[in-house]
């Protein structure tokens, strides 16, 4: 499967109450000014979804909609609080330079609205808290610069926090300009993994999506190859 080619929200899991599905790159997530398509309508054709959270349109993967307004209770609350370690969100980023050791983001973030960024501040300027952990998983060259997989998770839930934090902490996702980034690819961030405790059994269901493997991905292809064998979307 390769989402960020596909040309609507490839469905990978469906029950009464939650509908899983994997988001094209480049694909809004929810109706935008642009009026393009939106995973959001285009996965409500068979009937009325809710909205939980969001992916940036740049940023492919897996997203939860609920089939319920009880559903939709449950998953919004759990996918903001980011109360423990099993539940949430993981994401799959090729960042610029080389990362050898796991690392730990401690900022405060505000949403500049005229930039369309957010912006790293100090708690007095107002700033929110955020927070996120980040582990190397391999290392390559892409167009002559050492580049590293990380896989990153959120501990909080703020407006372009991987590509903020990570790009203030000296390493910039590949392909975003906005936050740095002089290579000209597609976004190199993909949200791999989403867990959450099913709102009608509380049982701990994980979904996952393979992570495409062109653009600055594609120096890691056999490597995610390997990362994939056998997945089947949900554990």
């Amino acid at each position: 499967m390769k989402p960020g080619n596909t040309l609507s929200p490839n469905v990978i899991y469906r029950d009464k109450s939650v509908l899983v599905v994997v988001k094209p790159q480049g694909m809004p997530a929810q109706p935008d000014p642009t009026g393009a398509p939106d995973a959001l309508t285009l996965a409500a054709a068979g009937g009325a979804l809710y909205p939980v959270h969001r992916l940036d349109r740049m940023t492919g993967g897996v997203m939860v909609f609920a089939r319920t307004r009880a559903a939709a209770a449950s998953l919004s609350r759990q996918l903001a609080a980011h109360e423990d370690g099993e539940t949430g969100k993981r994401y799959l980023a090729v960042v610029s330079g080389m990362v050898t050791e796991p690392f730990i983001c401690r900022d405060f973030l505000i949403r500049d609205a005229r930039l369309g960024m957010a912006r790293v501040v100090t708690s007095a300027a107002g700033g929110k808290e955020a927070r996120l952990s980040a582990s190397p998983l391999a290392t390559a060259s892409f167009f002559g610069g050492d580049v590293s997989l990380l896989s990153v998770r959120l501990e909080t839930g703020r407006f372009h926090q991987i590509r903020c934090q990570l790009s203030a902490h000296g390493h910039p996702i590949v392909g975003d300009g906005k936050y740095g980034s002089r290579v000209r690819a597609p976004l190199a961030l993909f949200a791999e993994s989403l867990s959450f405790c099913h709102p009608d059994t509380g049982a701990l269901v994980t979904f996952r999506a393979p992570a495409p493997t062109d653009g600055a991905f594609a120096p890691f292809a056999e490597f995610l190859a390997a990362r994939y064998k056998g997945i089947d979307g949900e554990s």
